[in-house]
C-alpha cells in the first residue's frame, strides 16, 4: 500500500484527530473516503457503509422528531440539547465559545443517569 504525506498545520490536524476519534477511525480511516471521492472517475461520490447508516439515522431522527413535537415539546427540546451536546463532545458540531458541554438541559452527563 503507498503512502502519501501531507503537510496541514496543526489547529486541522487536531479537528481531524478529534472527528475522527469521535467516529471510532483513525484518521487515514477517515481521510481515506475522501481521496477515494477526489480520485473517482467522473466525480461520482463514494459511498461508505458509515454513510448508509448515518443517512438512516438521520431519517429515524427526522419521524422521531416530527412525532415528538407537538406531544412533548419540552422532552424533545432536552433531547435535542442532549444529542448536540454529544456531537459537540466527539468534535462533531462546533463548540460555542464560552459553551458548556455539561450544561444543565434537564439531562446529566454523569454515567448511569438518562435525564428523564
Amino acid at each position: 500500500m503507498a503512502k502519501l504525506y501531507v503537510r496541514i498545520d496543526d489547529g486541522l490536524f487536531e479537528r481531524l484527530e478529534q472527528r475522527a476519534l469521535g467516529a471510532g477511525l483513525s484518521v487515514s480511516e477517515m481521510v481515506r473516503p475522501l481521496l477515494e471521492e477526489a480520485a473517482a472517475p467522473g466525480g461520482t461520490y463514494v459511498y461508505t457503509a458509515n454513510d448508509e447508516i448515518l443517512a438512516l439515522l438521520i431519517e429515524l431522527y427526522a419521524l422521531i422528531v416530527t412525532g415528538m413535537a407537538n406531544r412533548h415539546p419540552e422532552t424533545l427540546h432536552r433531547g435535542a440539547a442532549h444529542g448536540r451536546d454529544m456531537l459537540r463532545q466527539r468534535g462533531l458540531l462546533a463548540v460555542d465559545e464560552g459553551a458548556d458541554l455539561s450544561a444543565d438541559h434537564g439531562v446529566s452527563s454523569s454515567k448511569g443517569e438518562s435525564g428523564r
